[in-house]
């Protein structure tokens, strides 16, 4: 059984599939790609046991069968090849056990397969519910968006994934933390009403691979899901539990300030050079027409200053941020000014984007005790 095909379009196929790779699978034969050909296609699949994911990679042969071959090894010598041919032989020598033999323009290596029979796959029965989405390049700039504010500890499991929830009028997606909460409103209607929470991994996984789908389409059975488009399949297990009811905390604000976007950034990252390195607060002081900047380290006897201007003609107010997830937030907005509403002095400051009409986006971030 022989297989050829382009080095660099292979290494590109492959880097992606190894996104699903761990350094350390509790499985040994999860450090393999398991190479599969059926119905006149090539496909790869690589696992750590809880996500699965399938792509269809360029081969120009037609052939059927499987193998196994060490992912490392194999995403290595591809780069070293970097625009070449390579053809592929499977030389069956055991049940377990076979030889591959790689050739290329001036050189050959060897290297040995295992069984693929061997490769465990997700288990599971029937998908009783299908949701086709038309637009995914959107969903996943929905995931991408609020993936930052994913907790990524086992304390709060259901905190450690995103939030989908799937209703008739359209489709919310929430990552958070418990610090800062980011929330996307996409209105795409979906026929049947669904709510998962899928793995901080494996959303990571959908985010990075699927970015240039056109559509995708969504299985699950409540326990597993499947994100399948034309030329990739991700299996994943959710994760069991109760979301957070975010949707109570979200209120009108009090008040009501919009900042240019990119001056409130520069301003930010120069006065937090100022700020506690334990707390990493900054203070935010709205005035008429303006916002002032203010870090201050008591300890160390250092202070900074910057005004901003802003459209705010309200009562003065100051609210206390951790200057990192506000810059965190405020690279996730994607449009020349952001609002910022004040809820209260000791309530969520709610931060949106200005005349961004892709989607509905908004962030919660928690206050924290002002040092100064």
């Amino acid at each position: 059984m022989k297989l050829t095909f382009n080095s660099a379009e292979m290494y590109k196929a492959l880097s992606n599939v190894s996104h699903a790779l761990v350094s350390k699978p509790i499985v040994p034969i999860h450090k393999c790609f398991l190479f599969e050909g059926a119905w006149g296609k090539t496909f790869v699949t690589a696992s750590d046991g809880d996500s699965t994911l399938t792509l269809r990679v360029p081969v120009r042969e037609e052939w059927s069968g499987k193998f196994c071959i060490n992912a490392a090894r194999t995403l290595e010598i591809l780069k070293q090849l970097e625009d070449e041919d390579v053809e592929l032989e499977i030389q069956k020598l055991e049940e377990d056990y076979s030889k591959i033999v790689g050739k290329y323009n001036n050189g050959s290596f060897e290297m040995s397969g295992e069984n693929a029979n061997d490769y465990p796959l997700v288990e599971h029965g029937e998908w009783p519910t299908t949701i086709h989405i038309y637009n995914a390049p959107k969903l996943i700039e929905a995931v991408s968006t609020v993936f930052p504010f994913v907790a990524n500890e086992e304390l709060h499991k259901v905190l450690s994934g995103v939030f989908f929830d799937f209703t008739e009028e359209n489709i919310d997606i929430v990552g958070t933390n418990s610090k800062v909460l980011g929330r996307v409103v996409l209105e795409e209607a979906t026929s049947t009403p669904v709510k998962m929470i899928l793995p901080r991994r494996a959303s990571d996984i959908l985010r990075k691979v699927f970015a240039h789908e056109e559509d995708i389409l969504i299985t699950t059975d409540g326990k597993l899901v499947r994100f399948e488009s034309e030329t990739a399949s991700l299996e994943a297990r959710l994760i069991d539990g109760n979301y957070p009811n975010y949707k109570r905390i979200f209120a009108e604000p009090k008040h009501t300030a919009e900042i240019e976007r990119e001056p409130f950034i520069y301003g930010l990252k120069r006065i937090s050079a100022f700020a506690e390195v334990e707390c990493k607060a900054v203070k935010l002081n709205f005035q008429n027409e303006k916002v002032k900047i203010v870090c201050e380290s008591v300890f160390e006897s250092n202070s900074g200053t910057e005004t901003v201007p802003c459209l705010y003609n309200e009562e003065e107010t100051s609210l206390c941020l951790r200057y990192d997830h506000l810059l965190e937030v405020l690279k996730q907005i994607r449009s020349d000014e952001v609002s910022v509403g004040i809820l209260g002095r000791f309530t969520p400051v709610l931060l949106a984007p200005v005349a961004y009409q892709k989607m509905h986006v908004a962030f919660l971030l928690t206050q924290v005790a002002s040092q100064q």
